[in-house]
């Protein structure tokens, strides 16, 4: 898959039905050499869309269920962590 299909792509959390955003919202950390993604940073969008850098959701690859044609599905096990 390319990453252009994956950037409209809703996050929905499995378990509680959360919605956290598209894809295209967030950074991705990427392995160089092998282009896989290791982990989707999801930005915690405030008001009037302002980032607030410390409060971000961090997606571990290997917690992604799915991927539909319209949803990234994900197993709640993630949560709020500090990234610098």
């Amino acid at each position: 898959m390319r990453l252009s299909e994956l950037n409209s792509k809703e996050i929905i959390d499995l378990n509680n039905g959360e919605r956290h955003g598209t894809v295209g919202q967030c950074d991705l950390e990427i392995d160089v050499r092998s282009g896989n993604i290791h982990r989707i940073i999801v930005p915690d969008l405030k008001w009037l869309g302002l980032k607030k850098a410390s409060d971000r959701l961090t997606i571990e690859w290997s917690d992604i269920e799915t991927i539909g044609k319209d949803m990234v599905l994900i197993n709640s096990r993630v949560e709020l962590s500090d990234v610098d």
